[in-house]
């Protein structure tokens, strides 16, 4: 990404990657972007429980 010779950038911010080691069909291509990775991967990536952002979370909402 990015300029890399191409001429062509990106302003903006990549949230989610995933490197595959095949290439996907357009009907993958579509639920990824219809659906999300969690649903094309069958699992979340990462689990938020008890993570630090999410325990901050819930101990603000308390007070």
């Amino acid at each position: 990404m990015g300029p890399g010779g191409t001429g062509l950038g990106m302003d903006g911010v990549v949230d989610e990657v995933v490197i595959f080691n095949r290439g996907l069909t357009e009907k993958e291509v579509n639920s990824l972007m219809d659906q999300g990775l969690e649903k094309l991967l069958g699992f979340q990536a990462v689990d938020p429980h008890d993570k630090m952002a999410t325990t901050w979370a819930g101990l603000k909402s308390t007070k």
